[in-house]
C-alpha cells in the first residue's frame, strides 16, 4: 500500500497546530489546569520574592547616596539590570497575577455551587407560602395573585412552576427563580439571600 505524501496545506496546519501547543501557557491556563498547585505553591513564593526585591533594593540604594540627583534614575536602572532586580520584579508581578486569578475562580466557583446547591434543594412553593403568597393549583402550575406591592393584581396572574422552580407574573413581567423572589420581596442582596435559604 502506497503511502500518500502529505501535501503543504498540510504541513501548514501541523506547523499551525505546533505553534499553538508549544506555546508557553497563559496564567488563566496554568490557574485552571492546576488551580490546587496555584493555590498552594503561589502565596509562600510570592512572599519569598517579595521579601528578596525588597531585600535587594535595600541593598544596593546606598549605592546611590554619592550619585548626583540628575543621575540617580539612570544609576538605579543600570544598577537594577546589574543585579537583574527587573527580572525579580517580573516574578512577583507574574505571582501577584497567578494569586489574583486563582482567589478570583474560586471566589466565582464557590458562588456557583452554593447557587446550584441552594436552588437544587429549596422548594419555591413552599418559600412562596412562608412569604404569604395564597398559591392554588392550577394543572402543573400553582397560581396566586402577584405578591409585589406595586401590582395591584384583581385577576391572579402570579405562577409557580414546581418542575423549573420559577415564577412568572403575567400582569407585572417579573419572572425569575427563589433567589429573585426573596430580594425582590424581602429587599435583600445577593448574599443575605443565599444566607436566608441557606438556613431554611
Amino acid at each position: 500500500m502506497a503511502v500518500r505524501a502529505k501535501t503543504c496545506s498540510e504541513l501548514l496546519s501541523w506547523r499551525e497546530a505546533e505553534g499553538v501547543y508549544t506555546r508557553p501557557p497563559s496564567n488563566l491556563e496554568i490557574v485552571e489546569a492546576f488551580k490546587d498547585e496555584v493555590r498552594q505553591v503561589v502565596p509562600p513564593r510570592l512572599r519569598l520574592a517579595e521579601a528578596a526585591l525588597r531585600s535587594m533594593e535595600e541593598l544596593l540604594a546606598p549605592n546611590l547616596e554619592g550619585v548626583p540627583e540628575e543621575d540617580r534614575p539612570t544609576a538605579w536602572l543600570l544598577l537594577r539590570l546589574t543585579y537583574g532586580l527587573d527580572e525579580l520584579q517580573a516574578r512577583v508581578e507574574r505571582y501577584r497575577r497567578l494569586w489574583h486569578l486563582a482567589k478570583k475562580r474560586q471566589r466565582r466557583g464557590g458562588r456557583e455551587v452554593d447557587v446550584a446547591e441552594i436552588k437544587q434543594r429549596t422548594d419555591i412553593v413552599k418559600v412562596c407560602r412562608e412569604l404569604g403568597v395564597d398559591l392554588k393549583p392550577r394543572g402543573r402550575y400553582w397560581r396566586a395573585r402577584c405578591p409585589f406591592p406595586d401590582h395591584e393584581d384583581k385577576d391572579p396572574s402570579f405562577f409557580v412552576d414546581p418542575a423549573t422552580q420559577r415564577f412568572s407574573c403575567y400582569g407585572c413581567g417579573r419572572r425569575g427563580d427563589v433567589i429573585d423572589l426573596l430580594m425582590e420581596l424581602r429587599g435583600l442582596n445577593f448574599r443575605e439571600t443565599l444566607e436566608e435559604l441557606r438556613c431554611t
